[in-house]
């Protein structure tokens, strides 16, 4: 912190009177430092008293800020003070005034000012994915966009079909920070190109990113059985839609990177299906050996859209390099599939 020296008026009746520098105690180091900006409202006040030149008697120490006595409220010795709000300063400007006598018996005023601004939300996209991203997705099917961000943010995806028309879905918080949106895809839906773009907000404070991909429709349906003929018409072929079981994760790709002390797995299924996740960190230690712990071993229904989704604490697993080796299984009505993913703390 830049050292600071504040003038001072030094008299017994509190009027300017030149002094020579062998009197005058001062006060130093102050913080917020003398007209600081952008200071945070919850910010603290303290300083220093420069003791070489004498003494200060800690029971002289007056206190002003925003012209309010905190004397009460503050921490005082004969080297130094502090006081921390009981509620955070309005944005503006903080004048602060310290009184006190020295060994002398001179009264001196040390004062100083500095701005307070108002804090501004942090909104920010660290990834858009969906579950397009290899195949288009045909009708029986719900394309599944899922947006990594800040918390507590209003999430919108819009959908930009074939650089002609928009269409909004709004997007829930499934947990911390990880939103998610579903569109099923109507029967004869065709989409050549889809631009998919994520919105979050926070107290007027907007960012947008984009997914790497687009997204295609076909008017295929997404995965049909044998054809199954009905007795009342020999004829009659029925084809019947059932979705894929293999689980897609659209929180993250295969390589990509987390960081913190969690992080939310996100994914799609056939709907209804039984999904087990195991996830295990790897260590290493000095580069010699890998030590490897199970962080998760958890076992959700996906939902109606075929939507499923786990938490994974990391614990003590959060240096950085470490690896984190996922599988999914999915099974349903004597069916089961599995997909692995590999993650790396940042």
């Amino acid at each position: 912190m830049q050292k600071f020296l504040l003038t001072l008026a030094a008299t017994a009746l509190l009027s300017p009177l030149a002094i020579s520098p062998a009197q005058a105690q001062r006060v130093i180091n102050v913080n917020p430092e003398v007209n600081g900006q952008q200071v945070a409202p919850g910010t603290s006040i303290s300083g220093e008293f420069d003791t070489s030149a004498g003494t200060v008697q800690p029971g002289s120490v007056v206190i002003l800020v925003n012209g309010v006595d905190v004397t009460a409220d503050s921490t005082i010795t004969s080297r130094f003070f502090s006081y921390r709000p009981t509620t955070a300063f309005s944005p503006g400007d903080i004048p602060v005034q310290v009184e006190y006598v020295g060994n002398d018996g001179f009264r001196r005023v040390a004062a100083w000012q500095f701005t307070v601004q108002a804090p501004r939300p942090q909104v920010e996209i660290s990834g858009v994915t969906h579950n397009a991203t290899t195949k288009p997705l045909g009708s029986g099917s719900s394309l599944l966009v899922t947006i990594n961000g800040t918390p507590g943010a209003e999430a919108v995806v819009f959908l930009v079909k074939d650089g002609q028309t928009v269409q909004s879905l709004t997007a829930d918080e499934v947990s911390a920070g990880v939103y998610v949106a579903t569109l099923p895809v109507a029967n004869n839906a065709q989409l050549n190109e889809g631009i998919v773009v994520a919105r979050l907000s926070i107290q007027g404070e907007t960012t947008y990113d984009v997914a790497a991909q687009s997204v295609a429709f076909t008017t295929a349906t997404a995965v049909t059985t044998a054809p199954v003929t009905t007795v009342e018409d020999p004829n009659a072929v029925q084809q019947a839609v059932v979705p894929p079981l293999s689980p897609v994760f659209t929180s993250h790709q295969d390589g990509g990177r987390v960081n913190g002390n969690s992080f939310t797995l996100v994914g799609q299924t056939r709907p209804g299906a039984t999904v087990a996740v195991r996830v295990v960190g790897s260590t290493s230690v000095f580069g010699l050996a890998s030590v490897q712990q199970d962080l998760l071993s958890s076992q959700v229904t996906a939902d109606s859209t075929g939507l499923f989704q786990v938490n994974v604490p990391l614990g003590l697993q959060t240096g950085g390099g470490t690896r984190y080796d996922v599988t999914a299984t999915a099974r349903e009505g004597g069916e089961q599939a599995t997909t692995t993913l590999t993650l790396t703390h940042q």
